[in-house]
């Protein structure tokens, strides 16, 4: 197994390529980024697509396909606690 790290961009959607079978176990700040860890159990395993939204304190509704759930992973202080950003990953309803 192993445990990689991806950095967010600020903006409302992320979409990363990861192993199939990637879990993600955190997100933090670090050195002023949002980053991303997971855990990886086969790092040749086929990539998909990842997809993570970014929504700010005070943001306006986001509106969500019916068919999407968004399982929040954490918050995220920036700027000395002045930028608050909270991390959810979209996954698909089966």
């Amino acid at each position: 197994m192993n445990i990689w790290k991806f950095t967010l961009v600020l903006q409302a959607l992320n979409r990363i390529e990861m192993p199939t079978g990637a879990r993600v176990l955190s997100v933090a700040n670090q050195h002023e980024y949002v980053c991303l860890w997971a855990e990886i159990p086969d790092p040749s395993a086929p990539k998909i697509d990842h997809v993570f939204v970014m929504r700010v304190t005070g943001d306006n509704p986001l509106s969500i396909d019916h068919q999407i759930e968004l399982r929040f992973l954490g918050t995220v202080l920036l700027a000395d606690a002045t930028f608050v950003a909270h991390i959810y990953e979209a996954i698909k309803k089966e």
